[in-house]
């Protein structure tokens, strides 16, 4: 069973997830991570997407909270798990609601029937208020974005 470092963007629903594992695409593709296969449509907007900068390998998935977006990804991280050699580095970015959600169990289960977790660590969100202004949102996002480009400079996941 091939290994994997799993972190988690986890939160409520509209806490971000979604677009915070957007960002986390972008900013490593501007890091030299190129896309290998096709996006994942997962379901209304959301996917999954392989990539890969020299032997390291990333799958992000921007969703989790209905069981026919956990099947599709189940089968997307299946084939990939089945192709990457030993020698590979495997990291998991995936949203996911919070601790205690049922669907939060299932994905997790149907996940450890794939890779091992090695390293897992979880990035909680919190949904700003609608009522706040919009320099709050861009502060929080802003900052959410610094905080996630340093945990995944840093060990475990060593990726930009």
């Amino acid at each position: 069973m091939k290994e994997a470092k799993v972190l988690y963007i986890a939160g409520n629903e509209r806490a971000g997830k979604t677009p915070t594992c957007k960002n986390i695409n972008k900013m490593l593709q501007a890091h030299e991570y190129q896309q290998k296969g096709d996006k994942k449509d997962l379901f209304s907007g959301d996917y999954a997407i392989h990539l890969v900068k020299d032997k390291t390998h990333v799958i992000i998935c921007t969703a989790s909270d209905s069981n026919t977006v956990i099947g599709n990804f189940i089968e997307f991280l299946k084939k990939i798990a089945e192709c990457i050699g030993d020698d590979c580095v495997l990291v998991l970015i995936l949203a996911m609601r919070n601790e205690g959600d049922r669907k939060r169990d299932l994905f997790e289960e149907e996940i450890n029937k794939i890779v091992s977790i090695k390293e897992k660590l979880e990035f909680p969100l919190a949904r700003v208020s609608d009522r706040a202004d919009s320099t709050v949102h861009d502060w929080y996002r802003k900052s959410v974005d610094a905080i996630i480009t340093h945990v995944l400079g840093g060990k475990p996941f060593n990726l930009v």
